[in-house]
């Protein structure tokens, strides 16, 4: 504290190199992560291959844009690959929050397939949590009758609002477990509930502190990462087991019954055993690496991990000097190539891989997609602004992002509360994750936002009304919108509506129209461009809210000389930090008159018991 406080003396230049400087080690100490962290991040990911190359071979361009689930019920399905990739990648990068929000999402997505190519329905009052142990117990009928499967082994509509609070515990009903080909079982049931949990900060709190404060020190590894890896992987594991179906059946359609056949026998997740020390084959790759927050070429030192894993540069957000910089493009693109190469058939090393090799190409390949898709986006900026585009605005709005997250982290790490510390913390994550989502064009990233709004409500609730926070978190029953409401933000319930809906992916969700709330929840907006900038829109309102908290939190609890630096910081860099309740009440009464607009039609397709008949 006193340190900060020094440095805040000295201008709030000197806090803004801090604040960067801890994002720089934290992308850093990436490509340090333990070896089991990585493998088992990555396992999960070893039907990617097979996928992607049926996919391939019944008509899917692979370097279609990853975060599009429109189509057909291939391109759906591959959609479904692209998430389990995105879901690691931000599991790798140790943002687990938003590994958990797609992963959930996923689960349940493929889940409510499974149960609807069974003909099976919800219940009236079933929970989400029940309704999918009974669709995973019902035997895989969604490909042909005469093609293998294997059956489970016996063991014993959300409310889009505000509330998906979910158990932990096993469904009383008599449910089965799926048993992956690792032979782990698992129950979809749990996993979806813990999951939720992680999503509000309940389960796997000393992950987000140690991303969050520890700034991902391999040194200091919490015992609960493994876990929460653990409880990912499976979701990604989960997910993918069900698109395999879905893609072996378009293959028996598309008449490649021998594609099929092998794609329904591949295992769930790694076969071969990790190499020994020494036997790494990465002193082929790229000789690049971020240092000091940019790209340098370097000269490896010998390696001696016993794991092939992507290379950071693989992870960055796809920012100008970061994600998008010429360098890595052409890495990435070499890479692709190889991978192209492999699902030709051909072995462009002169020998087979091992599964994580072959899985990191993969995974390299899928970031190729993304960047072509940043790429995209940048030339349609460029075309919209003409020349008044400036590549740099983009990487300064990403450092103002930055700058809150970071700030939100240290706010954590001086918590003397262990609820305002994990609140903080997982403001500092979700923002992360939404701001890199958010580049990628990913509607996900608005699932982030509402993790982050939930959670800033929290701190604000601790910071004005301690006795009712406390009360709130000694009940189970308490949703977001009850953090919303005693922090005296219930006029931000269309926002929190709108950014609730991305969470979800069932037959009924609607992600078109909660753009279009998004859109209109905008202040003088031009109705032309207004769609187009709501999702940066809802971006910059929650990350505004969670930097007032969280500066008003270090003036309370802390330091002022902190509070006055940091907010000065802030809003040099456009954020509207000092309070000004007249015009922010101005902004939540615009929203709360857009609280019974109607989102339209449902945007999620159900499936037919007979899937081949909907395939074109």
């Amino acid at each position: 504290m006193a340190d900060f406080e020094r440095l805040a003396s000295l201008g709030d230049r000197r806090i803004a190199q801090t604040l960067i400087s801890r994002h720089t080690c934290r992308m850093e100490n990436l490509g340090r992560l333990p070896d089991w962290y990585v493998r088992n991040s990555m396992s999960p990911l070893a039907p990617v291959t097979l996928l992607d190359g049926t996919l391939r071979d019944v008509g899917i361009d692979i370097r279609r844009f990853p975060a599009s689930f429109h189509g057909t019920w291939a391109e759906h399905a591959a959609w479904g690959v692209a998430s389990a990739v995105a879901a690691a990648r931000l599991l790798l990068a140790g943002q687990l929050v938003g590994a958990a929000t797609i992963a959930r999402q996923q689960v349940e997505r493929w889940g409510l397939m499974r149960a609807s190519v069974n003909g099976l329905s919800r219940d009236p009052g079933e929970s989400i949590q029940d309704f999918l142990a009974r669709a995973w117990s019902h035997p895989e009928t969604s490909v042909a009758a005469d093609m293998p499967h294997e059956r489970p082994a016996h063991s014993g509509s959300i409310d889009y609002e505000l509330g998906d609070r979910d158990s932990v515990e096993e469904p009383r009903l008599d449910h089965s477990h799926v048993r992956l080909s690792d032979g782990s079982e698992v129950c979809p049931a749990v996993v979806y509930g813990l999951l939720s949990e992680i999503m509000h900060g309940d389960a796997c709190r000393d992950h987000l502190r140690w991303e969050s404060g520890a700034l991902l020190n391999p040194a200091s590894v919490p015992a609960d990462s493994a876990f929460a890896v653990s409880v990912v992987a499976d979701a990604i594991s989960l997910s993918l087991r069900e698109v395999k179906f879905m893609i072996a059946a378009t293959a028996i359609v598309k008449d490649k019954q021998g594609r099929a056949a092998h794609l329904l026998k591949s295992p769930e997740r790694f076969t071969s055993p990790a190499p020994h020390a020494g036997n790494d084959e990465r002193a082929s790759e790229e000789r690049l690496a971020f240092r000091n927050g940019r790209i340098v070429r370097f000269t490896p030192a010998p390696l001696s991990a016993d794991v092939s894993r992507p290379p950071l540069w693989a992870l960055m957000p796809l920012l100008p000097r970061e994600g998008l910089d010429p360098a890595v493009l052409s890495a990435l693109a070499r890479r692709a190539k190889v991978y192209e190469s492999v699902l030709d058939r051909k072995r462009p090393a002169g020998r087979l891989y091992r599964d994580d090799e072959l899985t990191t190409l993969a995974f390299a390949s899928h970031r190729y997609s993304s960047t072509l898709g940043g790429q995209k986006m940048m030339e349609r900026e460029r075309e919209h602004f003409g020349t008044d585009f400036n590549v740099d605005n983009l990487t300064s709005r990403g450092t103002s992002h930055l700058l809150v997250s970071e700030l939100a982290g240290l706010a954590a790490g001086w918590a003397t509360n262990d609820d305002v510390l994990t609140a903080s913390a997982l403001v500092a994550s979700s923002l992360r994750s939404a701001f890199w989502l958010w580049l990628e064009d990913d509607d996900r990233a608005m699932a982030l936002l509402r993790c982050s709004l939930e959670q800033t409500a929290r701190v604000r609730v601790w910071r004005l009304k301690p006795t009712r926070a406390a009360k709130l978190e000694r009940s189970s029953a308490t949703s977001p919108k009850d953090w919303l409401n005693a922090a005296g933000w219930k006029r931000l319930a269309p926002l929190a509506r709108a950014l609730s809906e991305f969470s979800h992916a069932q037959s009924d969700s609607r992600w078109d129209g909660a753009r279009g709330l998004l859109a209109a929840l905008q202040v003088d907006a031009d109705p032309e461009t207004s769609p187009f900038t709501a999702r940066g829109s809802a971006l910059d309102l929650v990350t505004t809210l969670a930097a007032r908290e969280t500066v008003a939190t270090i003036r309370a609890e802390h330091s002022t000389v902190i509070a006055d630096s940091a907010t000065s910081l802030l809003e040099s860099v456009g954020f509207e930090v000092a309070p000004d309740d007249s015009s922010l009440s101005a902004l939540l009464d615009h929203i709360w008159s857009h609280r019974s607009a109607s989102l339209g039609p449902n945007q999620f397709p159900t499936f037919e018991r007979n899937l081949s008949d909907r395939l074109p």
